[in-house]
Order: C-alpha cells, then structure tokens, then sequence
C-alpha cells in the first residue's frame, strides 16, 4: 500500500473533525489515508461532512483509484451512502467523468 500508518495520538478525532467541520480537501483525503489503517472505529470512514459526503464520496468524485480501492476492500466504507443531494460515490465519480473509478466501483457491486 503506498499509504503508512499514522501515529498521531490525536488521528482519528482529526478525521472527524475534518469530516463534521466541511473543511475537507485533496489534502485531507490524504491525512485521512495516513492512519485509516488499522483504525477500528467504522463510524469514521463513513463519516459524512455537512453537505453529506463520505471519504468515500470524496475520493471518487477526485478521482483517487487507490483510495476509492483501499476505502473499500481495506476500510470496508459503504458505498452506498448518499450526500445530501442524493448522489452515491458512484454518481460523484460519473459527474467527474472519472471512467477508471466508475468501472472498479461497478465491479464491486
């Protein structure tokens, strides 16, 4: 995995308040991956911003092949959960026109 744990004391409460907060970026998804390995609290990796999206949402709507992969098989993150409007991370990654995202997703349902 191109992803090493994170060893911060405070990693996951920062994921959540990244989450909670809507100040979520590339950057983000990025200190996310850091430490979501081995983090045991599912309620974090489908964790919803304030328009409703889930690091899942957000990796396919950007385009990230190996997060969308590792979200899923390695964080088990649902990918049915839908924002606010209703989109799926699939519909995010369709929008986007992320076609790479779109077929792994499709491969998995």
């Amino acid at each position: 995995m191109v992803y090493s744990t994170y060893t911060g004391a405070h990693s996951v409460e920062r994921a959540e308040h990244l989450l909670k907060s809507g100040s979520w970026n590339l950057f983000s998804t990025h200190y996310l991956l850091l430490f979501l390995q081995g983090v045991t609290k599912m309620n974090v990796v489908n964790s919803q911003t304030k328009n409703g999206a889930t690091p899942l949402y957000l990796a396919c709507q950007e385009g990230h092949l190996e997060v969308v992969q590792y979200l899923v098989k390695d964080c088990v993150a649902e990918p049915g959960i839908r924002a606010n409007d209703g989109m799926t991370p699939l519909h995010a990654a369709a929008q986007m026109g992320h076609n790479t995202v779109i077929v792994w997703l499709v491969g998995q349902l």
